[in-house]
Formats: C-alpha cells, structure tokens, sequence
C-alpha cells in the first residue's frame, strides 16, 4: 500500500465518492438515518458541505476511496465532525489518525476554535480515535439524536 492521500472533494467524481462512503457509513451502524434527513443531505452534498464553512475530505489509498470526513459549521466558533468513516480493512493502521487529522487541519483553515463530535455508541474505534486526538467529554450540543449518544470536544490550536 502506498502511503494515504487526502484530498478535499471539489469535483462530481469526488461528491459521488462522497455519497457511496455515506452510504457505507449508514449501513455499517444499521441504522434508519431518516430522522436526520439523510436522503436530503446525500443529493445535496455539494452545498450542504461547501467551503468556507464546511468541507468533504476523502481519503483514498492505491486510487480507491477508502475514507471521508466531512466538516460542518455548529456556530460561529466550532465545527462538527460529521459523518467520519473508514473502511473496516482501514482501521488498524495509520488511515484513521491520518484522516481525523486532516478534517482537525480543514477546521482550524476554515477559522474554527473548536471541533464537536456526536458519536453513537456502536463507534468504538471512531470514539478511540477522538479520544486519543484529544476530545473530551461535553455536554449534549444535538437533541435529534440516539439513547446513548457521546458528545465529545476538542479545542483546536
């Protein structure tokens, strides 16, 4: 394998991308993502995560799309980790730190002083991840979300 590379989505290969990783995220918690309007965000990617408030970052390794973050304005001052995914075959080794890192680096290039997370309680390696990167515990910032949601916070230097 050749070393990872990060690439924000800029064109319709890289939204479409974008939508099947999204779609992979969504079947890996089995979850109904409906009540969040899921379909609505998926065929509106380009606007819903466009610069300078927001962001889709791939991560492909040998030219296949292996992993997406996206970035999101919360408010004024935080970002939100949105929809953070990478292939199971990915997670042990450095593709998870790599691709948590770069959507830290897109937050703070975008201005932001902070990066939220809401995590379901299924994702244990992305919650690992987060707290090794340094997030730590908030208080509940979504109210449309699952029992035993996490919330977590970073302050980004």
């Amino acid at each position: 394998m050749d070393d990872p590379e990060i690439r924000v989505a800029t064109s319709t290969q890289d939204f479409d991308a974008a939508r099947v990783l999204f779609l992979d995220y969504a079947a890996t918690f089995g979850l109904d993502f409906d009540f969040l309007d899921f379909e609505l965000e998926l065929s509106t990617l380009e606007h819903s995560y466009l610069a300078p408030s927001g962001q889709i970052i791939l991560l492909s390794d040998d030219e296949v799309e292996v992993g997406v973050i996206a970035i999101k304005k919360y408010d004024d001052e935080a970002a939100e980790l949105q929809r953070a995914y990478l292939k199971e075959a990915y997670w042990n080794d450095s593709h998870g730190p790599t691709l948590l890192a770069a959507g830290e680096k897109a937050a703070r290039r975008m201005g932001y002083t902070s990066m939220l997370a809401h995590l379901l309680p299924s994702m244990n390696h992305l919650m690992d991840l987060c707290k090794a990167s340094g997030f730590m515990p908030t208080p509940p910032f979504r109210f449309d979300s699952l029992p035993g949601s996490v919330f977590l916070r970073k302050e980004l230097s």
